[in-house]
């Protein structure tokens, strides 16, 4: 008996011993790319922003290839092309539709005010924001992700 628990008792020690988990390690914040994806508008020169017409999300996406911006501003569309570097970013003018809406033509006319102030950018985590040339935040987005969908 003494002879089966001598090799019993050392291989369930070492069968345990490698069940140990090992230590996980913390998941560092990912920072989101500027482009690719859409970038919903949250604050707008210090204020929280309103939903669009149809309470639609606001957003600006940014594209490489050609590097192009469209979006969609509360009542209209727009599009326009856009220079960067890795803190910089200039804007060029944003062309709309011509739609008029009931309600948030002055925030949609803030945000093309902004655009055209625009000199520097930078990302935080899944947060970008827009900045004029002395580092005062203009706009602020966060990051659009991908909900999963349920089957």
């Amino acid at each position: 008996m003494k002879k089966i628990l001598t090799i019993i008792f050392p291989a369930i020690f070492i069968g345990l011993a490698g069940c140990q988990s090992a230590p996980q390690a913390e998941t560092p914040d990912v920072t989101v790319d500027l482009l690719g994806q859409p970038w919903n508008l949250t604050m707008l020169a210090g204020k929280k922003v309103a939903l669009g017409e149809n309470q639609k999300a606001i957003f600006i996406q940014f594209s490489q290839d050609p590097q192009n911006f469209t979006g969609f501003a509360g009542c209209n569309n727009y599009s326009g092309r856009f220079e960067m570097t890795e803190t910089t970013l200039e804007l060029g003018p944003a062309m709309a539709t011509r739609k008029m809406c009931q309600a948030g033509m002055q925030q949609e006319q803030g945000l093309f005010k902004a655009f055209s102030e625009t000199d520097l950018y930078q990302i935080d985590a899944n947060t970008l924001t827009l900045m004029d040339d002395a580092n005062q935040p203009l706009a602020t987005f966060i990051a659009v992700t991908k909900k999963s969908s349920k089957k």
